[in-house]
């Protein structure tokens, strides 16, 4: 019996570090060893080289120069550049390049037919919103890209009329008149200061989707900003 139970004890205490070791060996942090760091760096620099050599895919330069070539301002441009923020004048920071597009190939950019509607701004977080120029229809469309609807069923607008949502936007936010006066005259748009008169006029403070609806229609006819 007395035996057992010294067989039976030493059975435990080797169990015991037993235990002890293999948690040790799980808890402990995995050392990445020089040779794995070295094949994700040829990795990360093989898919860099497979985007430079891609020759079919749209890239942020070939972006920039139709923000140029649109004669948008140089305001616009240095948002593209990221020289320019909107947090520099107290907006919430849109308005920046379409990384999740321009990182893609040529194959994954199709998917958002780039050879017509050209991104120029993802305009919210999480991808939610790019806004985009059709070189067809000469105008500007936004459009989110988890949407369904095809690209050629979004209104095309004029530069103004694509910031008539927009400037109620800020409104919203509770942005002064002179605050969106002022990022509007850095954007170049012609109709800031008439689109704040109509909100105040025709919608004031409480209103509903169906009224906004409504507003943002007959305020972009009024501008002249569809294009179609």
């Amino acid at each position: 019996m007395t035996i057992i139970l010294i067989y039976a004890t030493i059975l435990f205490v080797i169990l015991y570090f037993f235990v002890i070791y293999i948690q040790s060996r799980t808890m402990r942090p995995r050392i990445i060893s020089t040779q794995e760091r070295n094949a994700s760096e040829e990795l990360a620099l093989n898919s860099l080289q497979d985007l430079e050599n891609d020759k079919s895919r749209l890239t942020k330069d070939q972006i920039r120069a139709v923000l140029v070539e649109l004669d948008l301002s140089r305001f616009v441009v240095g948002l593209f550049d990221e020289t320019e923020n909107l947090q520099k004048y107290d907006f919430y920071d849109t308005f920046i390049p379409p990384h999740m597009i321009i990182d893609c190939n040529s194959m994954e950019q199709s998917v958002f037919d780039v050879d017509r509607y050209i991104p120029l701004f993802e305009t919210m977080d999480d991808f939610l919103e790019v806004l985009a120029y059709d070189n067809v229809l000469k105008g500007f469309i936004r459009y989110c890209p988890e949407d369904t609807i095809p690209m050629a069923d979004h209104d095309v607008l004029t530069w103004d009329g694509t910031f008539v949502g927009q400037i109620l936007t800020w409104y919203e936010d509770g942005k002064s008149d002179d605050q969106i006066l002022h990022i509007c005259n850095l954007m170049g748009l012609k109709y800031a200061e008439q689109i704040l008169k109509s909100i105040h006029s025709e919608l004031g403070s409480r209103y509903t989707m169906q009224q906004i609806a409504i507003w943002e229609d007959q305020t972009i006819r009024k501008i002249g900003g569809y294009i179609k």
